[in-house]
C-alpha cells in the first residue's frame, strides 16, 4: 500500500471508528443527504427572515478598506488567542513541540476544512499532529475535549459577568439573558463530572456504542484529571479572556460599520451563542444554522433579525479570509523550508 493510500485509510478509520458519532453519520450517504437538507432549509429560512425584516442590505456593502483591514486584524488576534489554549494543552500535558508556524498552519487549515465538510478539520488536525508531532489519536481526543470544555466554560462565564455588569435586565424571549448564560455555565461545569461518574458504572457491550462510550469516557477522564489544576486553568483563562474580548470587538466593529449601536451585554450574548452553536456542526461551517440562531436572538434582543443574520455572514467571511490567508502563507512557508532542507542535503 502506497503512502497516499495508507494516509486515506487512517483518515477513514479515524472518522468512521473513532468519532463520537457525528462524523460517522455524515460519512454515510443518508447522512450527507440529511446534512445538505438541513443546509438548504437553514439558508432558506435565513434568507426569508432577512426579506421579511425589510432591512436596508446596502449598509452591509458600505465598509471601507480601512474598516475591513481593522476587522481582519482583530480576527487574526482573536484566532491566535483562541488557538493558543489548545497548543498550550498539548505542549504542557503531552510534551509535544512543533514550531509555532506549524501550529498555526494546522489549525487554520483545519478551520477551512470544517467550513467545507463538517468534522474533516478535526480529522485533518488529528492525522497531521500524529504525523508531525507524534500526538496519538487518544491524546488528541483528550486534549481537544479539555480545550472545548475549558474555553466554553470561560466564554459562558465572561458572557454572564458582562451581561450583569453592562445590562443586568437584558432579556431574551422574556427570560433574563444573564440567568440563561449562567445556567448554561452551571450545566457545562457540572455535566462532565456527572457523566464521568455514570460512565464508570455503565458497561456498554454493543460494538459501535462501546466505541462511543470509550471515546467519551477518555475525554471526560482528561477533564476530570486537570480541571483542578489552577496554574493550568489560569494560563488557559488568560488566552480565553483575550479571545473573548476580541470577539466582542469584532462584532462591535461590524455593527458599528452598518450604523447600529449595540451594547456590550448584547455582544456578550452573541459571543456565547457563537460558541455554543459551534459545539455541534451539522452543516459545512454550520452555514445557515448559525445565521438563523443569530437572527432569532438578535430579534429578541431588539437588534433586528436581518442585522443579526448579516452580522453572522460578515463574521463568517472575515473568518474565511483570515484562515485562507494564514493557511496559504504557512503552507507555502512549509514547502519552501522543505525544499531548502532538500537542497542543503
Amino acid at each position: 500500500m502506497n503512502e497516499k493510500a495508507e494516509k486515506w485509510r487512517v483518515i477513514k478509520l479515524y472518522m468512521v471508528e473513532n468519532s463520537v458519532g457525528d462524523s460517522r453519520f455524515f460519512a454515510t450517504r443518508g447522512g450527507r443527504f440529511v446534512q445538505w437538507g438541513i443546509l438548504i432549509l437553514a439558508v432558506g429560512l435565513a434568507i426569508r427572515m432577512v426579506l421579511v425584516d425589510n432591512s436596508d442590505l446596502g449598509r452591509f456593502l458600505g465598509f471601507e478598506i480601512a474598516e475591513v483591514a481593522f476587522i481582519l486584524s482583530l480576527y487574526f488576534v482573536m484566532f491566535l488567542s483562541s488557538a493558543a489554549p489548545f497548543v498550550y494543552i498539548i505542549k504542557i500535558l503531552y510534551k509535544k513541540n512543533l514550531p509555532f508556524y506549524s501550529w498555526l498552519r494546522i489549525i487554520a487549515v483545519s478551520k477551512i476544512s470544517n467550513m467545507i465538510i463538517p468534522q474533516t478539520g478535526m480529522i485533518y488536525k488529528a492525522v497531521t499532529l500524529k504525523g508531525e508531532s507524534g500526538l496519538s489519536y487518544t491524546e488528541y481526543v483528550e486534549s481537544f475535549a479539555l480545550f472545548v470544555w475549558t474555553t466554553t466554560l470561560l466564554d459562558l462565564l465572561l458572557a454572564t459577568i458582562s451581561i450583569f455588569v453592562f445590562s443586568a435586565g437584558l432579556e431574551i424571549s422574556g427570560m433574563r439573558a444573564g440567568t440563561l448564560t449562567g445556567a448554561a455555565f452551571g450545566i457545562c461545569i457540572l455535566s462532565p463530572i456527572g457523566i464521568f461518574k455514570i460512565l464508570q458504572k455503565v458497561n456498554v457491550r454493543v460494538g459501535y456504542l462501546s466505541q462511543i462510550q470509550k471515546k467519551i469516557q477518555t475525554s471526560f477522564e482528561a477533564i476530570n484529571q486537570h480541571w483542578r489544576n489552577m496554574k493550568f486553568l489560569g494560563s488557559v483563562a488568560l488566552f480565553g479572556l483575550v479571545a473573548f474580548w476580541f470577539s466582542i470587538l469584532i462584532l462591535k466593529s461590524i455593527f458599528d460599520g452598518i450604523g447600529i449601536e449595540v451594547g456590550y451585554a448584547h455582544l456578550a450574548v452573541l459571543v456565547a451563542i457563537k460558541k455554543i452553536s459551534g459545539l455541534l456542526v451539522v452543516t459545512p461551517g454550520n452555514i445557515g444554522v448559525r445565521e438563523v440562531i443569530f437572527g432569532l436572538v438578535c430579534e429578541s434582543l431588539g437588534i433586528g433579525s436581518a442585522d443579526g443574520i448579516m452580522a453572522s455572514v460578515l463574521l463568517r467571511v472575515a473568518g474565511y479570509l483570515v484562515f485562507l490567508m494564514i493557511g496559504i502563507a504557512l503552507s507555502a512557508l512549509k514547502a519552501f523550508l522543505y525544499r531548502s532542507n532538500i537542497a542543503a542535503k
